[in-house]
């Protein structure tokens, strides 16, 4: 992981504190837990690999992005979330969240096992991280499934200026109909924040 964004929660506090004192894992701070997806999928476009450190009621507000991003776009992303209202949980209205963790992961299709606390915690997470694909960055497009990737392209208007407009690229390395680049050569940004091309 190069990257972990977590929205506060008191059963991941010491994982987030870990976190902050790793020197090779940056921890950013999310207000709200579909933020910290997004946070952690840029890293992935970026060529690192993100984490989110969440719990399961936050984790029910995700399945837009889980759809809309990781899912459609592939894009890796690696998730430690607290298991409210298991058995364990002492907290009696966490329990209605617990029932519905796993049938919720199920219905969306989102791969996961639940940690073992009676066995290596730390190897079970570098397994399940291993397990993932490989950051996007190293990958090359899959456009040769005759799939489009999305882009935002500017057109000059007659008066000179530009216009953004909604476009489509399909290429890939190995079909020779294009650069070869991979998908986060298509859109950059500078220090400032600034979008390049």
């Amino acid at each position: 992981m190069t990257l972990a964004a977590s929205v506060p929660d008191t059963w991941i506090g010491t994982l987030v504190r870990t976190v902050r004192e790793s020197k090779k894992i940056r921890a950013v701070d999310a207000a709200r837990e579909e933020e910290a997806v997004a946070i952690a999928c840029g890293a992935g476009l970026a060529g690192g690999r993100g984490a989110v450190l969440i719990q399961n009621a936050g984790l029910f507000n995700c399945g837009g992005v889980l759809a809309g991003l990781v899912q459609l776009y592939r894009i890796p992303c690696f998730f430690i979330v607290s298991y409210r209202g298991d058995g364990r949980d002492p907290v009696y209205y966490h329990a209605p969240k617990g029932r519905v963790t796993e049938p919720t992961l199920s219905a969306w299709r989102v791969p996961f096992a639940i940690a073992d606390r009676a066995a290596d915690v730390e190897g079970q997470v570098v397994r399940g991280v291993e397990a993932g694909p490989a950051p996007r960055a190293s990958r090359r497009c899959s456009c040769s499934t005759s799939r489009s990737i999305p882009t935002i392209r500017s057109r000059p208007t007659r008066s000179g200026r530009t216009r953004s407009g909604r476009g489509s690229r399909s290429h890939d390395g190995r079909c020779g109909r294009g650069r070869g680049r991979t998908f986060t050569d298509l859109v950059a940004w500078d220090a400032a924040g600034r979008m390049t091309s």
